[in-house]
């Protein structure tokens, strides 16, 4: 199946083919819908169970998809029943991954019209794969756009509140938020990502993370966290990719580094805010519009610099572009665009991101990076890993962890360090062993919600859908039918009525089911610490 974005020039010529309106074979008017809205980053597991648990499997569906916003949805017979819908009663399901959680919130709360896939569009293109046909579609929008029958987040509802909405919404009352049924289906973890320019040596404790994020004074050059020279003295200033506020990735950072939007003092400090794009020393507004064609400028060589970015995608390319050292426009706050203009330094810059551990798929390049522009991928294994441009960081200390190897990296310009000596300083990895025994606690448990009033159809399939989320079994690594195509970055979680194993879990290469259920669990409370399930 093939669900990248088609490039214009495709779509062209699959238009310029057709003498003729293309026919999705969607009706119009399907008997029956499920409208699902939310977090993008479990996109390929939604579509994986779409596919094969829910429908009758691949090649007996239809496949409709924007190029743009990255929605889906498949058109196809049920695999079992469910309440007022038989077996082998047709079923379109949708995913909107457009605005990412917060439209599998509060949208959902209020009944609110949203955009969703034009899935009988008569303008669709299309491109085959070896087993189906995938129709590339426009989209319904107001009026025409549906209310979302459920929701998927990285984070609870109530978190979604102040910094943490989503531009153009207000944070729902107490009120509406009764309006949701939710319920966690499994344990994310987040990521503490850096540039390959950050030496592995350099120690990110949670205080220097909470500063650079939040632009506290003495924290916006990372001289405390490598011991490189102040900015002011020609040191390096800190460059930070993070999301805009509706994002869960976000909501999760501003609760464990900056206690937001908690009402009392967490982890012994008391909540702050993250620093915004307006707190970048190098904007240059002006009056430039913000668009694509004249997009808002910020120079990072003149001092600290934020970029809020709309997507998983645009941290990524903020990243990459930070080490490469080149010019990249993307897509951030408030729709608008912004030009960062890294070449001004001359060099790799040091910049860190904000990104959860399932980004751990955009895999290291066969070869180094050549290209002169930004595509969203470029993970490397460590800093001397020069195929690509970002790694992933171990939590309260400094070290390199490869997640797709399930291996720690270790400087290999301290001479006092070796692969089999990482103790110095050295943090701890987000592994999956650290993960499900909650050594490593930098974790959230990503919610599904449904308004209380839905149909039994709708509350039996979320019944059905959110068991199969949560099976051990598809985050097994070593399953060759795995759903989970980042199981890396997940673990089950207790209270799901999974039994987990006695045998604690060593390690990837000889996992079971039954060890991928974590010790510890927040029961769907972000700011909740970790806690045997009760």
């Amino acid at each position: 199946m093939k669900y990248s974005k088609i490039a214009l020039a495709t779509s062209m010529a699959c238009a310029a083919m057709s003498a003729h309106a293309l026919d999705t074979g969607i009706p119009a008017s399907p008997a029956n819908i499920i409208y699902i809205s939310g977090a993008s980053g479990v996109d390929t597991y939604v579509s994986n169970i779409a596919k094969t648990f829910l429908l009758t499997g691949e090649g007996s569906y239809r496949h409709v998809y924007n190029s743009t916003s990255g929605d889906n949805a498949w058109y196809g017979k049920t695999s079992q029943a469910f309440s007022g819908v038989a077996s082998g009663q047709q079923l379109l399901i949708i995913k909107r991954s457009a605005g990412g959680s917060a439209y599998g919130v509060i949208p959902l709360a209020l009944g609110s019209k949203i955009d969703t896939i034009n899935w009988s569009d008569s303008n669709a293109t299309y491109t085959t794969s070896t087993s189906t046909v995938d129709f590339n579609v426009g989209l319904k929008t107001g009026s025409a756009g549906l209310v979302p029958d459920m929701g998927l987040s990285d984070v609870e509802p109530n978190m979604f509140v102040g910094i943490n909405t989503e531009n153009g919404f207000t944070a729902l009352t107490v009120a509406q938020q009764a309006n949701l049924t939710t319920a966690s289906w499994g344990q994310l973890a987040e990521g503490i990502v850096v540039t390959r320019a950050v030496p592995e040596t350099a120690k990110l404790t949670d205080n220097w993370i909470r500063g650079a994020l939040t632009n506290s004074a003495g924290y916006t050059d990372w001289s405390k966290a490598d011991g490189s020279a102040k900015f002011a003295n020609g040191g390096d200033p800190v460059v930070v990719c993070r999301r805009i506020e509706g994002s869960g990735t976000q909501a999760a950072y501003n609760s464990y580094f900056s206690g937001f939007p908690n009402t009392s003092a967490f982890n012994g400090y008391s909540k702050v805010t993250p620093a915004v794009t307006s707190a970048s020393i190098g904007k240059a507004f002006g009056n430039h519009a913000g668009t694509s064609a004249d997009p808002l400028p910020i120079d990072p060589s003149a001092g600290y610099t934020v970029f809020e970015g709309d997507g998983s995608g645009e941290v990524r390319k903020c990243l990459q572009a930070a080490q490469m050292g080149i010019d990249v426009t993307l897509k951030g706050r408030a729709g608008l665009y912004y030009k960062l203009q890294f070449s001004n330094w001359g060099g790799p810059m040091k910049a860190i991101g904000i990104l959860s551990m399932d980004s751990y798929t955009k895999a290291t390049k066969s070869s180094a990076h050549v290209t002169t522009a930004a595509d969203g991928n470029g993970y490397a294994k460590s800093v001397s890993d020069t195929n690509g441009e970002w790694t992933f960081r171990n939590l309260h200390g400094a070290g390199v962890y490869d997640v797709a190897g399930q291996t720690p990296t270790c400087s290999v310009t301290a001479s006092t360090w070796t692969n089999t000596a990482c103790s110095t300083d050295f943090g701890i990895a987000p592994s999956r062993a650290n993960i499900l025994n909650s050594s490593y606690d930098f974790t959230v448990e990503p919610t599904m919600q449904y308004r209380t009033n839905s149909s039994a159809f709708v509350v039996d399939f979320f019944n059905k859908f959110i068991y199969k989320l949560g099976n051990p079994a598809d985050m097994n690594s070593n399953n060759s039918v795995s759903s989970n195509s980042t199981p890396f970055a997940y673990a089950a979680i207790p209270g799901l009525g999974y039994t987990k194993s006695a045998t604690a879990y060593t390690n990837a290469a000889s996992e079971t089911d039954a060890q991928l259920i974590s010790d510890l669990t927040r029961q769907g409370v972000t700011s909740a610490p970790l806690h045997v399930y009760r």
